[in-house]
């Protein structure tokens, strides 16, 4: 087959430029040319659509829709800030709430003076002051105030209240526990990445832009990696997956279950993990699911979309002047991101 001149084929879908630096995959059987290569998908398929979205974003050409998946998994109302209403929708919130506005207001001089004006003592200690703030909260939440008071007319309100609310999103009581924030980059062109880990350029890149949040199944990932991420964590440089330990070592993997694997036997061998090495294994596991996504989505954004075509060819010339003509052209498409369509491509005929 050393005579035969690959470019010169009369392909029927005409080969992408990335094959300028891939072998085309070729095998010759019972006298028919089989060829292997990539092509560009001219229509590939959004993989950030319908049930499988996990890109939200706040863009300009992002609709209503979208605006308000992204609000409510970061516990934000329509105007973007804290929505503090959910504190009172839903009894572990509003116990949360309730918990720290009693114990505000059992120190707070502004309370204090209102008890004075309204009770049977003016100058109350603190154990009288948070029997007070209990009974003022019941007795608001049944008829909407005491005494003409009501609970937001309280200054320290609004500071007790984004504190239950932060407190709340990091519980995953408001919002999504396991949302992350993105960054978009955009110069002729967009790129979306973890917000701080990608492209930070004054000008082009718009901080907290967008939100990934995850799927059930993205969930249920999370559960069963994060004891083992408490230890440690994969990063993939084309098809190399490296694990790195939490005690300092490294070792390079050909797939990212091998890779996984070797993070795993490390965990096994430690002791039970602690809350905060649970949390950082938690965050390491979404955020490789997040990045996993954001993979595909820059590479469909930036058009890095391929088909894998197998074309054969009859040889109706001579051995020694050979004329190939095309026989059948089947292509697959859907491959997103050149490193995922070019392994396929090499083990075509393996």
């Amino acid at each position: 087959m050393e005579h035969i001149s690959i470019k010169e084929l009369p392909f029927e879908v005409t080969p992408s430029f990335i094959m300028d630096f891939n072998d085309y995959q070729v095998k010759e059987v019972d006298g028919v040319l089989k060829v292997a290569y990539l092509a560009d998908d001219e229509d590939p398929f959004h993989p950030n659509v319908a049930d499988e979205k996990t890109i939200f974003t706040a863009h300009r050409y992002a609709d209503e829709l979208e605006h308000e998946a992204m609000q409510e998994a970061l516990g934000l109302n329509r105007d973007w800030e804290p929505d503090l209403d959910q504190l009172m929708d839903g009894a572990d919130r509003e116990k949360a709430f309730r918990k720290e506005w009693v114990a505000q207001a059992a120190i707070s001089p502004e309370f204090a003076v209102w008890a004075g004006n309204t009770g049977r003592k003016e100058d109350g200690d603190e154990r009288y002051l948070r029997n007070r703030a209990s009974a003022f909260w019941r007795e608001q939440s049944h008829q909407g105030h005491v005494k003409d008071k009501q609970l937001w007319d309280f200054e320290f309100t609004a500071d007790v209240a984004l504190k239950a609310w932060q407190q709340l999103v990091s519980q995953g009581l408001i919002g999504e526990l396991d949302a992350i924030s993105l960054d978009c980059y955009d110069h002729g062109g967009q790129s979306w990445s973890i917000t701080g880990n990608g492209m930070q350029c004054q000008w082009d890149t718009s901080r907290r832009a967008g939100v990934w949040v995850p799927l059930q199944h993205h969930k249920e990932l999370i559960q069963e990696r994060m004891a083992t991420y408490a230890f440690g964590y994969i990063e993939r440089v084309g098809q190399v997956w490296t694990s790195y330990l939490d005690n300092g070592t490294k070792q390079q993997c050909k797939s990212w279950h091998e890779a996984f694997v070797s993070v795993q036997l490390f965990a096994s061998s430690q002791r039970k993990p602690t809350a905060k090495q649970l949390a950082n294994g938690r965050a390491r596991a979404r955020e490789e699911l997040c990045e996993n996504d954001l993979e595909q989505y820059n590479a469909w954004l930036s058009g890095d979309c391929y088909g894998l075509v197998l074309a054969e060819f009859s040889n109706i010339g001579t051995e020694d002047e050979p004329e190939w003509e095309l026989i059948a052209s089947d292509e697959c498409w859907g491959y997103i991101g050149s490193d995922d369509a070019v392994s396929e491509l090499q083990h075509q005929f393996h």
